[in-house]
């Protein structure tokens, strides 16, 4: 199966193992970090990758957990006032008492506690979530512009399919870009089961506008239990590089510590020159 191929996450439960496999099965072998320079040490030396949570990231949308709130709301008085409803009667033991007003302050109860579980997952999202955010692509203009200082900087490529370390390939997935999402259905789902599973822990972190579609970015996500494994916070070991692309515009003094941490870890170094008939990059392999 292809990417372009994968279906909806808005279809898709992320709660399936064989959903997971398929999902497992399109990652590309060669995925990309742009950065700059000054990152250059912790990433190509000691193989030392920064975590940011949510609210570091540049898009102000990020984990946005969208759905009707009233439509959920209804969903979990409808689920939940029965039992509420035995409990009073219960408490009560066999007292007289308004049935209907009893079952108005069940159900205002019930809806306030359905939006302070909306806030609790949205704090989930924002305060206990790392990425690391990846591109398909190592030629795209703007990514060296935004993320590599202006084609000043360096493009990392990483393989996660071709590793012993299973973790990042299991917890890395391709960004769909919608004009709109509605997560109604999810929020539904996980008050049902009364768990927070993963289709709210990760769907609203793969969603983006498609504005930003021009990134065909990859993430990898981690909870707060990736802490008990790799206790460098806000740091995590990742993988050894594959290759590194130095932008076009990079300095001789920039260019030559590249070089000799590329020559000590053996790793490929190439850089980026323009296209003498076509608007693209090529790249060269640089001699170390």
């Amino acid at each position: 199966m292809k990417k372009e191929e994968f279906p909806s996450y808005l279809k898709l439960d992320l709660n399936s193992a064989k959903n997971f496999a398929i999902k497992n099965s399109i990652i590309p072998s060669e995925l990309f970090k742009y950065t700059k320079v000054r990152n250059a040490k912790d990433l190509l030396y000691d193989n030392i990758m920064y975590l940011p949570q949510l609210s570091e990231l540049n898009d102000p949308f990020e984990g946005s957990l969208l759905c009707d709130e009233g439509k959920v709301g209804d969903f979990y008085v409808s689920n939940n006032l029965d039992e509420l409803m035995g409990y009073i009667e219960e408490e009560l033991d066999g007292e007289d008492y308004d049935e209907n007003h009893f079952k108005d302050l069940g159900k205002l109860c019930l809806r306030s506690q359905s939006y302070d579980k909306l806030s609790e997952i949205r704090r989930v999202l924002t305060g206990e979530i790392y990425v690391i955010c990846l591109s398909g692509r190592k030629d795209i203009t703007s990514l060296w512009a935004h993320y590599a200082d202006n084609h000043r900087g360096i493009c990392i490529e990483y393989d996660l399919v071709n590793t012993k370390t299973e973790i990042f390939k299991n917890l890395c997935f391709p960004i769909e870009y919608l004009e709109d999402y509605d997560l109604t259905r999810d929020v539904k789902y996980s008050f049902n089961k009364k768990s927070f599973n993963l289709n709210l822990k990760i769907k609203p972190l793969l969603l983006k506008a498609k504005d930003w579609s021009y990134e065909e970015e990859w993430r990898i996500i981690f909870d707060d239990s990736i802490k008990d494994f790799y206790p460098y916070e806000p740091y995590i070991k990742f993988l050894k590089p594959q290759k590194v692309y130095m932008g076009m515009d990079i300095s001789e003094k920039d260019e030559k510590l590249i070089k000799n941490i590329c020559k000590i870890k053996e790793i490929p170094l190439f850089k980026a020159i323009k296209d003498k008939d076509k608007y693209k990059f090529d790249f060269d392999e640089v001699d170390i």
